[in-house]
Formats: C-alpha cells, structure tokens, sequence
C-alpha cells in the first residue's frame, strides 16, 4: 500500500497526498462519478491530520479534478481536456464562449516595464523603449487554464485600473479606440511549470505547460503587441487544419 513520506525535508503531506490521489484518478484507478476516501478514512489509512485531509481534497477540488458535496462525499469528475482548433484570430473569452464554458480572470497585475533583449528583439525598439506589461490568469467555469503575460507599447492609450483587463483584452481595444491586430504570427513550444507557474494555475512543479507566443500587428505591418501565454498541458490542446499540400 502506498505511504506518505513523514521524513523531514519531503514535501507536504497535504501536497504528497494531492498527488497520490491525482495520481489514481489520471490512471483510472479512480473513475468519474466515483466517490473517493473521504477525510476520515484518508486520515485513518495515512495517519495524518484530518485537516491534512481537508487540505489535499480541496486542493484537487480547486484543480476540478474533484467535486466535494455535504452529505454526499468526494466525486470524481470528467476530466475535460479544452481543444482549440486555429480558425483566425480569436480572443479567449470568445473561445470559451463558442464552447458554453465561463470564462473568467482570476487575477490581473499591472506593470510598467522597460524592454530587455527579448522585447527589443520583437519590437525592434530600443533598450529604453517603455511598456505596459498585463499579467492575467484566465479561468474556464473557475478552473485556472491559462497566464496570459502581454506587453503593449507605453504610448498606446491603455487604461491604468486593473479592473478594466478582467474582460476581454480585444473588447478592451476597442473601447479604448486601438484597432484590433490585422494579423498575427504564434510559434508554440513545450515547457515545464516552474514554481510561479505551479501556483498560478493549480498545477505541481515540472507539469506540462504549452507555451503560446503570439506577436501582433497593426495594418501597417508594425508589431502593437506581444503575449506569452503559458497553457495546462493536462487541460488544454491545439490543433491547426491545412486544407492543401505545399511544394516541397
């Protein structure tokens, strides 16, 4: 039988315990609908604390891994894995509106910024270049799925309450009177979650992430944009339709 590890040094019993379950429930061990060890039992098999029970089951319900209902118990749930198909340029509350999913902002920071290489490189600007840097952590029916970190240049007419960035960033645009990209180019690459990550979007250091770069730009051809946008590996997919060969 699987054992926690009590030894100083070894993560957290609530997070050991978080995995093991998760664990289970992603090899099937656990079905959906079923109901798992409650907090009593789980204390009395791994001889901890009923809130290190408490604690554990409420991180997986946080993850929507789990459902915890009074008088009920603790329910597996359907693990949906969002798949988003390119068909244009889109925003994400639109996208989660195409699915029947609430799309909602769990945070939002921000800054502004001066360019380091990486901005200098995509906005061919220079070194003293100001920016405004967005930092939003994007839900769908609760459930953390994306960091959206986008960088606009300063001079653009954006406003500075942080409550106005909890909607769609493309609405936002437009009632500030900035056109809407013309075009976009994004490049997609794996990654891990490191521990900034882990603890935005309810996931354990070294899980998946897609990253997403996106640069935008104006009719002109010029860059008005840049987003960095870091997916759950284990709750999002992506996939692009080419309807014709090119010569090779």
């Amino acid at each position: 039988m699987e054992q926690l590890n009590f030894e100083k040094g070894a993560l957290p019993l609530y997070v050991q315990l978080r995995n093991l379950i998760g664990e289970r429930i992603e090899k099937n061990v656990y079905l959906p609908g079923q109901l798992i060890p409650g907090e009593n039992e789980l204390q009395l098999q791994f001889g901890i604390s009923r809130i290190t029970a408490r604690q554990a089951l409420a991180l997986l319900e946080r993850e929507g891994l789990v459902k915890r209902e009074r008088g009920i118990g603790t329910t597996v749930l359907r693990k949906q894995i969002l798949h988003e198909e390119s068909r244009g340029i889109r925003s994400f509350s639109r996208e989660m509106e195409e699915r029947g999913i609430e799309a909602g902002t769990k945070s939002v920071r921000l800054s502004k910024v001066k360019a380091d290489a990486r901005l200098m490189s995509v906005f061919s600007c220079l070194k003293n270049a100001s920016f405004t840097c967005i930092d939003r952590v994007r839900t769908g029916d609760g459930v953390p799925l994306v960091d959206f970190i986008t960088w606009y240049p300063a001079e653009l007419p954006l406003p500075d309450d942080p409550k106005r960035y909890f909607g769609s960033i493309y609405d936002l645009l437009k009632e500030c009177g900035i056109p809407l990209p013309a075009s976009v180019r994004e490049t997609f690459r794996a990654v891990t979650a490191d521990h900034r990550l882990a603890r935005r979007l309810a996931l354990q250091p070294g899980d998946p992430i897609l990253l997403r770069e996106r640069i935008a730009y104006d009719g002109a051809n010029r860059v008005m944009g840049y987003t960095e946008a870091y997916y759950s590996g284990t709750r999002y997919s992506y996939s692009i339709q080419m309807d014709r060969w090119s010569s090779l």
